[in-house]
Order: structure tokens, then sequence, then C-alpha cells
């Protein structure tokens, strides 16, 4: 007779699944020599699986681990394709037939990789040490069938019937651990196993039954003591995984490495794999739920999710159906042609350039603003730098959206970068474009001011101070649009210029009127000492806005000239700007912690 009684069997039934399995002559899963981590074998992933496999198939019969009959034929769809050609008729078997079953390339019987798997467990390793690995007995089937069900019982304990397997591996350094207790276990627990008198059992088993608690606690702590080593490892690992190929999450979160947009259902689908257990690289790493907050891996994932969001947005921003995109796309030819000319200005000949640069209307460059201050600015900004001799040269820099896009071109073309880029005047820092927009009087302005601002006004009329205003506004204009040598006259066209001269007789007398009335006062700056001014307009206002001068922009409000101070660009402050104790606005600088770009925007 086997000397392993029933009673032993019955007493593995209450100690777990690990000293069952020994008893049905499952391979040892501690070596003479243990290695560097226990559980971490190739033989344990494929029990993984055939455990899984096996629950799917338990619970598409609609039965339970702890109900189902040792002798209960059921069709094992799942299991069967993990058994290969030894899978059972049918796939159709007993769970006592399917457990003595060895996989097709197996090593072992269904019922010894579930021992391996079940050896593997914290509380269950040192019940296998106090086994005595050397014996070769067969125990009967009815020990066998015992023990299969203690096996199905332990399962079920541990693992809910709808939950994927999740133990810890243990690694050498938590056996280390406990190995003190597991040698104080196998010594008396050895005692207990062979044949001694029921009383003296009983003794042994409270030994027993103290020290086997004694190491559950060791190892119960173990993962408090060491969570820090399975993060770093998993860390480590996360970094060097690839998420598309040759570029790791190391490259992308600690490098902000290039990563063209067109890849975002591959950066999604690493995330989602990820989670799920299923990127190659962390394959032998502690399952991510394990260390999900844990902050040094929270690092990496919630940057890969936040450039997922940036992706998305970067997709929005440049849909060929977004209106700032159909805006500038109507004065692209324009931009092309003036970029033509600052690619070869003249300054002996400035003609050309001047009716290309003044061909964009207040409209278009409006258009051309916004495409640059809601596009352009989330990919590039414009960098500048001053030579030795003086002059200074620009350049466009990488913005945090740079490294999303396959090529600069999707954002900026050839020649919105020479307007950006170009200074006409080599000793200022002032871009073609920046002279357009910060233009303080635009060929329509002018136009508007000699032609419907004036409508009604007549030379028989008695001038109100308002309609004064506009008579000077009126000849001012007139005589900058009509200065054939200026930059405005090539830009009129023949309509235009026809409109403005039929106005110019009105125009001249009645201004000339107003001069022999003392009627026209001081424009422009006004200064009050001590580094204050005063702006009035040519009609006579005093405006609230932002004036040019020279290189430099001031805000001014109701007329007078802010210094030190912020100035929001709307009401809602979608953007900030900061003008210095001169009244200069700042671009390009930190200024107390806060950071303004080549645009004078406030950035951080």
């Amino acid at each position: 007779m086997n000397k392993y009684s029933s009673k032993a069997v019955k007493t593995a039934a209450t100690i777990g699944m690990s000293l069952a399995m020994v008893l049905s002559n499952a391979a040892p899963l501690f070596a003479a020599d243990p290695v560097n981590t226990v559980c971490k074998t190739e033989d344990t992933n494929v029990a993984k699986d055939l455990l899984n496999a096996i629950k799917a198939d338990i619970k598409a019969a609609n039965l339970k681990l702890s109900t189902i009959s040792v002798d209960k034929e059921i069709t094992w769809t799942n299991t069967a394709v993990l058994l290969g050609s030894t899978a059972p008729n049918e796939k159709k078997a007993t769970l006592e037939a399917l457990l003595g079953i060895t996989p097709e390339n197996g090593e072992g019987t269904v019922v010894e990789y579930m021992t391996t798997l079940a050896n593997c467990e914290e509380t269950t390793d040192a019940i296998y040490l106090a086994g005595d690995k050397d014996d070769d007995d067969r125990l009967t089937i009815l020990e066998k069938v015992a023990a299969i069900e203690s096996a199905i019982e332990y399962l079920e304990d541990q693992f809910a019937d709808d939950a994927d397997l999740d133990g810890a591996d243990l690694t050498e350094r938590e056996y280390n651990t406990v190995k003190p207790y597991y040698d104080d276990l196998t010594a008396y627990y050895a005692d207990y196993k062979n044949n001694m008198s029921e009383a003296d059992k009983a003794g042994n088993k409270e030994i027993y039954d103290e020290l086997f608690s004694r190491m559950e606690t060791a190892v119960e702590d173990y993962e408090d003591s060491y969570i820090g080593d399975f993060v770093d490892s998993y860390v480590d690992a996360l970094k060097g995984a690839e998420v598309i190929e040759d570029v790791t999450v190391a490259m992308l979160v600690d490098k902000d490495a290039e990563f063209a947009r067109t890849n975002l259902s591959d950066l999604e689908d690493f995330i989602k794999d990820l989670k799920a257990d299923k990127v190659d690289e962390l394959k032998d790493e502690v399952k991510y739920s394990k260390v999900a907050d844990e902050e040094d891996v929270a690092k990496y994932v919630d940057r890969l999710e936040e450039m997922v969001e940036e992706i998305k947005e970067v997709n929005a921003m440049l849909k060929t159906s977004n209106t700032v995109i159909k805006d500038y796309k109507k004065i692209a030819t324009k931009v092309g042609e003036l970029a033509t000319e600052a690619a070869k200005y003249d300054e002996d000949d400035t003609d050309a350039y001047d009716k290309k640069f003044n061909a964009l209307r207040s409209a278009d460059i409006e258009k051309l603003k916004t495409y640059v201050e809601e596009v352009v600015e989330n990919f590039y900004t414009v960098e500048t730098v001053k030579r030795t001799n003086g002059n200074y040269s620009l350049r466009l820099k990488d913005a945090d959206y740079a490294r999303y896009l396959e090529n600069e071109t999707d954002v900026v073309s050839a020649a919105l970068k020479t307007l950006l880029t170009t200074n006409i005047e080599k000793d200022s820092d002032e871009s073609v474009y920046d002279a357009l927009v910060g233009q303080t009087t635009d060929i329509d302005t002018l136009l508007k001011a000699v032609t419907t601002d004036i409508e009604g006004i007549t030379l028989g009329t008695t001038l109100t101070d308002k309609q004064a205003a506009k008579i000077v506004a009126a000849k001012k204009a007139y005589d900058k649009l009509m200065d054939t040598d200026g930059e405005f006259y090539s830009a009129l066209t023949s309509k235009e210029k026809k409109a403005v001269e039929a106005n110019e007789t009105l125009i001249t007398t009645l201004y000339y009127k107003l001069i022999l009335n003392g009627t026209v006062t001081q424009s422009g700056w006004v200064d009050k000492g001590n580094g204050d001014w005063d702006y009035i307009a040519e009609d006579g206002s005093r405006p609230s806005k932002w004036v040019a001068s020279g290189a430099n922009w001031y805000y001014v409000k109701n007329g007078t000239m802010l210094r030190n101070s912020w100035i929001a660009s709307d009401a809602q402050g979608t953007r900030w700007y900061y003008v210095d104790d001169n009244g200069v606005m700042v671009s390009n600088t930190t200024v107390n912690g806060y950071t303004f770009n080549s645009y004078g925007v406030w950035v951080k």
C-alpha cells in the first residue's frame, strides 16, 4: 500500500494545492541549485495559459471550478487549442482525463503544469520544499482524485471565476527572505509525513501550522519591502519597450523624440497592450496592475496618454475643413508673391516689394495673423540671433507640437517661412511678417479715410469737430496714397486711384481752410516728462490700442502709454503680453519668472 495515507491527502486539501500536486508525482519546482528567479519560466507561462483556458471552458459550460465533478465530461474548446494534437477526440473529456493529457510539445501533463503554477504562489512554495523530492511512489486512483479535488478547491479559493491568474512571481530575494522558515518547516514536516502515531502527527501538525503561518507572513511582507525592486525593473523594461520600430518609450518621454502623427493608432495600441500585459518587453515583469499607481511608472504612462491627446489636437488643428486653414489658403498666392519679392529685396528699388506688401489688405493680414497665432505657433516660434556685426538673423525653432509633423511644410510653407524669417533691414529683428501685422496704417484704412469716411461732406459744409477730424485724416491718407515714390501708390488699382483723385479737390480745399482757421492740432506722441507719454491719433482722438514705433511696440490706453503692465489680447484673456518700464512690449525673454516668445506672448 502506498505509504501516503488518504488522511495525508485529506490534509493536503486543507493546506492547499501544492502538497496535493506533489503527492501526484509533480516535477520538482526547485532544482538542487536555486536559480535567480524561482517562477519566471516557460513552464509557468504555459501553465497560466492552460489554467485560464480551462477556466474559460468550465465557465462556457455554465459550471464552476468549485462544483464541477472530476468525471463530468464537457467540451474543452479553448484548452484544446493549447493541447494541439493531443487534444481529446471532438474536444470532449472528463476533467480527470484532461488533467492527465500531455500537451503537444509539452514536457508534462496538464496536472503537472498546474502543480508548477501552484508552487509559484507565495504561500505554497514552502509546502513543496517540505516534500520529499526524491520519492517516486504513485498515488492510487482514489488518492489522485482527492488530490485533483483539492486542486480545484484551491483554485476556486485563489481566483474568482471571471478573473485571470494574477499571482506574483517569486524572486530569489523573496525566496531568501523566507528561506529560514522553509528550513524549519522542512525538518518538522519530514517527521509528520512519515509513519508516526496519530498523536505525534497531530503535534507536529501544530508545529507545522505555526511555522507555515510565520512563513506566510514573511512572504506577505516581502512585497511591501521590495516593491521598489519590482518597480525599478518594470520601469527599466518599460523605457526600453518600442512603441514603433526603433522608437522606445524613453525616447518619446525623456527625449521628446519625433513621432509623426500618422503613428497615432500605434501609440494607442501600445498603451492598450501595456495595460493588458501584452507588451513583449514587459512579459517577464510584474503585471501592470501591481505598479500602475507607482509614480515612476505613471510618469511614463501618463505622458504617453498626453501624447495621444496632443496628436488628436494636432489632427483637428490641421484638418482641411478647419476655417483657419481654409482662410489661409485663400491668401497663399499673395503670401507667395510677397515672399518672392522679399527674397530679392533691393533697397534702391522697392516698388515691386511695396506693391506685393500692400497687396495684402487688412482682411488678408487678419487671416495670416490668425493662422500664425492659432496654428503655426503651436509648432514653431521665431528665434532671433544678433551677430557680432550688429545684424540680426531669424530662424524657426521647434515648439511643443513640431515633433508630430512629418514635414515642416505641413504647417509652414517655404513662402510663409520667408515672411517669418526675413528681416528687410538687417540691423533690425523685425521680419516681413512683423511689418505686415504691425502696420499702424494699411492701405484699406487709408482708402476708407479718403472715401467712405468723408461721404456727405461738401465744399459748402460747415464742419463740425468730428467732420474736421475726418478731413485731417483724409488729407494725411491722400498724401500717403498718392505719393508716387511712396509704398502705397503702386499697390492701388486703377479703380482705387480714380476714387481717391475724385475727392482730391474736396480734401485739399477743406484741409487748407482748417489750417487758416487754426483748427488742425498736434498729433502723434506727446512727451509728458519722467518717461510718460501720451498718444494722439490722426483724428485727434485718444485711442486704446497697440502702437508701433521703430522696431518696438507700445500699448496706449485712452491715449496714455502703459508701463510695467500686463495686456490681454481680448476680454477672455486668450493671450497675454507685457510692457516694461519704457513701455516696450517684451519678447524672447523672461521677466520675473515669466517667459515670452518671439511674438511677445506669455508662454510659461
